[in-house]
């Protein structure tokens, strides 16, 4: 079916009870919203039996138990098996990045070298100093649009604290209307400066397109960016041999560097409740989430269920189809990336959020009104689902959270 409609289709053969799948396979933060409705099953029983290697610490998921917990569960119980790998990573232009000339020029304007920028500041730097419309290139096009460019506020948001800035606190209580909120929703906005004049309408599409012809300077993207656009069978390319990986940009708090990313859609597999063959169901899923199969269509050149667990990394078709250069990255991307919301409420929380932030976009309210209006309605959704149940949600959530320091270089 078309992309975008998996979780309409999921939500109505549960609630006609309509019995049409065994399987449903959705966006990872659905998770929640779908336990809550008990149309998709519990598979505690069926992990204790069959033992997948989830957790194996050769061929695992990255981070072991915490990678489990961020991938597969839901309040501690398995609810799902990850099927993709949609963390996102950042990518550069070594051709930009490398030329004497830009090197140079850099350097007399900021004073350090010209390099992969560790912090946001440097990004901020960086992207401005590349920001040339009128030829054709851009600063950095990480995304700005609805339903997709949050995720990039959230990289800004949750690295200003060590390890983490959450979203809510033990009590359920939102974080967002503070001086950290309100600092990165400026940052956010501010950033347009070294976008395209069209960002807030821009998708990935337009972002992967862009990127081929030549287009940015740096962008954050799907993992799978150099395995289509850094690709000799790609004529339509104009940066094949020209693209490196970078870690998250980060903050340097209490003497170390907090570098976040975030892991976004992700297709995940789940076994329908009406199913009558669950265990069957279950133990496709197994299969297909182990190392070898799983590996196997990672590395298909024309596929897009993109690598997070260790054999992957390890993998020689895994690493060819990916590079050698950006796949190690991406490993190191999975160990800092945090998730987005994926309890009850998942879907108005978010959508909550990114109305309030393309307000910001658009001038229509202060970054202050935006978090303000925003706690006020997360707050809504928290009594409407039940707080109880949120608080439980977001303590086990918390499990799944990185605590990886980088040293200041």
């Amino acid at each position: 079916m078309p992309n975008g409609q998996e979780f309409t289709k999921t939500m109505q053969d549960i609630s006609t009870k309509g019995g049409a799948y065994d399987i449903y396979s959705t966006e990872w933060n659905r998770l929640g919203d779908l336990a809550e409705t008990g149309g998709i099953a519990k598979l505690d029983d069926f992990v204790a039996q069959y033992k997948p290697e989830w957790d194996d610490p050769k061929t695992g998921y990255v981070d072991g138990a915490k990678g489990v917990s961020l991938l597969n569960k839901y309040r501690g119980s398995n609810y799902g098996v990850s099927l993709d790998g949609d963390f996102q990573t950042w990518v550069y232009r070594t051709d930009l990045f490398g030329d004497a000339a830009e090197q140079k020029a850099f350097k007399d304007k900021f004073g350090y070298d010209l390099a992969p920028p560790k912090t946001w500041k440097q990004h901020s730097d960086i992207a401005g100093f590349f920001q040339r419309p009128d030829k054709g290139l851009f600063g950095s096009t990480d995304l700005r649009n609805q339903g997709w460019g949050y995720t990039n506020w959230y990289q800004r948001y949750v690295s200003m604290a060590s390890p983490n800035q959450f979203l809510f606190g033990d009590d359920g209580k939102p974080l967002i209307n503070s001086e950290h909120g309100i600092a990165a929703t400026n940052e956010y906005v501010g950033s347009l400066v070294h976008h395209s004049p069209d960002a807030i309408s821009w998708g990935w599409p337009e972002q992967y397109g862009n990127f081929a012809k030549g287009g940015a300077a740096m962008t954050c993207a799907f993992s799978n960016l150099p395995k289509f656009l850094d690709n000799a069978g790609n004529k339509d390319s104009a940066v094949t041999g020209k693209i490196g990986s970078m870690l998250p940009p980060g903050r340097e708090v209490d003497g170390k560097l907090i570098s976040r990313s975030v892991l976004w859609f992700s297709l995940t597999g789940m076994v329908s409740s009406q199913s009558k063959n669950q265990e069957v169901a279950y133990l496709l899923l197994q299969w297909l989430g182990s190392a070898r199969i799983y590996a196997w269509m990672s590395a298909n050149p024309g596929g897009y269920l993109d690598p997070f667990r260790l054999s992957d990394f390890s993998d020689p078709l895994v690493r060819q189809t990916y590079h050698a250069y950006h796949i190690d990255v991406v490993r190191e991307t999975v160990a800092r990336t945090v998730p987005t919301i994926n309890y009850p409420g998942a879907t108005a929380f978010h959508n909550a959020l990114d109305e309030n932030l393309m307000a910001s976009l658009t001038k229509a309210k202060t970054a202050e009104q935006a978090m303000a209006d925003t706690e006020a309605e997360w707050k809504k959704i928290a009594r409407r689902i039940g707080e109880d149940k949120l608080l439980e949600a977001i303590r086990t959530n918390k499990e799944a959270w990185p605590t990886v320091l980088d040293p200041i270089s």
